[in-house]
């Protein structure tokens, strides 16, 4: 595990607000010189803690529809579920493949435009690997409250640090055009890159691409520069945790208190097996436990259960439709 130090910790969270600001600009909020800044940056991408800059880009302002597969396995070696894992990862709909621990083993997201690519997809899969699916669910996504990663500034972490990051979905499709398209797609896993480099890529100037991401962002498809930081490396685990509702009339109250953890990075709602999900960052399993029982302490009788699942692994992951 690597252990960082408050600066660290500060750098990460002003990366993760927004890492196209510059190295200027974070020195000064979290008191250092550029160099330094520049210097620890360097360590941690060497280490492995940061893992890519990226573009957080809203595939339903693009006209996709997020479409979720979660899959239980049965009578599959490991051989078995590595020919199914690289089945989905080479289908270029797909923007996410992982593995899970809990009441499913495999996750599936697919951005389609036409539900009919979903369709033609999907029954291909369940016709090669149907007989390995115990069980499967799907549920279409609806919407994400992005939250910043607060638990970075551990007992310094304020009120103000829980405010909503991004709001994915509920959007108007945006219009855009090819060279939108070939800008999305450069800063999409790239978030970092220089304007001059990215006018040289492109062929167009640097002034016309500010201007374009300027309206990326005005028309909701931009929602914000962010980075991903492998949460392992430094002691913590993602975990994702499934809520049913008895009474689902306090749900807006629930996610009004729920917020206010700092540990929380993601609120989704998705149609299919929970009425509202819950991502963390936490050094042990056992702090959802009691988050979730403070919950059901202070909202008795609104919630009638919930599922905690381990993530373990990653093996597709795109930032931006391949296939637009």
């Amino acid at each position: 595990m690597i252990k960082l130090d408050k600066k660290d910790r500060k750098i990460l969270y002003q990366l993760d607000m927004d890492c196209r600001q510059s190295s200027n600009q974070i020195g000064r909020k979290v008191g250092l010189p550029r160099s330094v800044v520049n210097y620890r940056i360097s360590r941690l991408n060497e280490q492995g803690v940061t893992r890519n800059f990226y573009t957080l880009i809203d595939p339903m302002a693009l006209g996709f529809i997020p479409i979720r597969i979660h899959i239980k396995f049965q009578y599959a070696t490991t051989e078995t579920i590595k020919e199914i894992i690289d089945y989905f990862v080479q289908i270029k709909h797909t923007t996410l493949v992982g593995m899970a621990e809990g009441f499913f083993n495999l996750s599936v997201v697919m951005d389609v435009r036409d539900i009919h690519d979903f369709y033609d997809a999907w029954q291909d899969a369940k016709e090669r690997y149907g007989h390995y699916f115990q069980n499967h669910t799907l549920s279409f996504f609806v919407s994400e409250m992005r939250f910043n990663q607060s638990y970075l500034l551990e007992n310094e972490a304020k009120k103000h640090h829980r405010e909503i990051f991004a709001y994915v979905g509920k959007r108007k499709v945006a219009e855009i055009d090819n060279m939108d398209v070939e800008i999305l797609q450069a800063i999409s896993s790239n978030a970092t890159i220089a304007l001059v480099e990215l006018s040289k890529k492109l062929e167009i100037s640097a002034v016309a691409i500010s201007y374009r991401l300027k309206k990326l962002i005005e028309n909701g498809v931009i929602l914000g520069y962010k980075i991903d930081i492998d949460a392992n490396k430094i002691g913590y685990q993602k975990v994702k945790v499934y809520v049913n509702l008895r009474d689902f009339g306090n749900r807006n109250k629930i996610i009004h208190f729920i917020k206010y953890n700092h540990n929380l990075i993601n609120i989704d709602t998705n149609t299919g097996e929970s009425d509202i999900e819950f991502d963390f960052v936490v050094e042990e399993v056992d702090w959802i436990r009691e988050i979730m029982g403070d919950l059901i302490d202070r909202f008795p009788n609104s919630i009638k259960n919930y599922d905690i699942i381990s993530h373990i692994r990653l093996y597709k992951y795109v930032y931006f439709p391949e296939y637009l």
